[in-house]
């Protein structure tokens, strides 16, 4: 402390009753150089008034602060691990941030504007996809210029509204490469007016797809289907050429589904059920397997073989 009693130097500032704590630099009683602060997700504190949490319980604010604020580069974890690191300005995040999950993978690189998405950004998926766009005030995905780019490179570009795809158009250049070079004979755009649109297409308990016979261009680049070689298995899935490993083969859609719906009735019926999580189930009703009735996703048509090449990520 200094001689008027303030915090001064490096020091423990603890709040009991909100459960937080700082701890870092002081100048004059203000927090301001490096430090971080604690967020406890518990309501129980020791004698002393200091509190302890496990791993997940703790979420912290850990960077540079100027007169009792974040100014500065600083990092915000969550409880849940995930994190968003930036500029801080007077403790709100301005610029550009990056995002990550809780196994540190970059989830989304872009502008905040008052602590949330605003402006330019890319969301990355692990899967190898990404999407180019503009935020809006409120954080929300929109605009007429957005392309969700798959992990080859070729792309579905158009509107997006309140987050999601609106109205789509396939491409096979991904948006560097169409906009540094207009004419490059490997890349194809279908722009006619005749050319299948995409747009957001989520199932549910009833209901499977809006197009269910419009096949994902992703998809029919790099599968196909035709009977499979091993006995009694029907239709099989197969890839058109070589496929990167770790790369996306196929994507599996179905109605969503309880387990307790898939272990009361008929095995008959399950051929085409994969587990989404510990609730449902997803499933393709035999009433659509075959390709005549639903091609907008063709995971469903993978067979089980012991020497697998291929696995089911979710």
């Amino acid at each position: 402390r200094n001689a008027s009693g303030q915090y001064h130097g490096r020091g423990t500032l603890t709040f009991p009753k909100d459960n937080v704590r700082y701890e870092g630099r002081f100048l004059n009683g203000l927090q301001h150089g490096a430090g971080c602060l604690y967020f406890h997700n518990t309501d129980s504190e020791s004698v002393d008034g200091s509190m302890s949490s496990s791993e997940g319980e703790t979420a912290t604010l850990k960077g540079q602060w100027a007169q009792g604020a974040m100014n500065g580069r600083g990092t915000y974890t969550h409880y849940d691990m995930t994190s968003v690191e930036g500029i801080y300005v007077e403790g709100v995040l301005e610029g550009e941030v990056t995002e990550r999950d809780e196994d540190g993978f970059t989830t989304f690189i872009g502008n905040y504007t008052h602590g949330e998405r605003n402006g330019k950004g890319t969301l990355y998926f692990r899967d190898g996809g990404t999407i180019y766009g503009t935020w809006s005030s409120g954080g929300v995905l929109a605009g007429r210029d957005v392309s969700y780019v798959y992990p080859d490179g070729s792309t579905l570009k158009g509107i997006w509204k309140d987050g999601a795809m609106h109205k789509a158009r396939y491409s096979t250049s991904s948006p560097s490469s169409s906009s540094s070079s207009s004419s490059s004979s490997s890349s194809r755009s279908n722009n006619s007016a005749d050319a299948p649109t995409y747009s957001e297409d989520i199932s549910t308990d009833t209901h499977l797809s809006h197009h269910p016979l419009l096949p994902d261009p992703y998809e029919t680049s790099t599968v196909y289907v035709a009977p499979s070689p091993l006995p009694n298995a029907g239709e099989g899935l197969f890839a058109n050429k070589d496929i990167p490993a770790g790369r996306i083969v196929s994507f599996y859609n179905g109605i969503r589904i309880p387990h307790s719906v898939v272990d009361g009735r008929s095995w008959k019926f399950n051929d085409n059920t994969i587990s989404l999580d510990d609730d449902l189930v997803i499933d393709i009703p035999p009433a659509h397997s075959a390709t005549s009735s639903y091609c907008a996703s063709l995971g469903h048509k993978a067979n089980h073989c012991k020497t697998n090449n291929a696995k089911y990520d979710r």
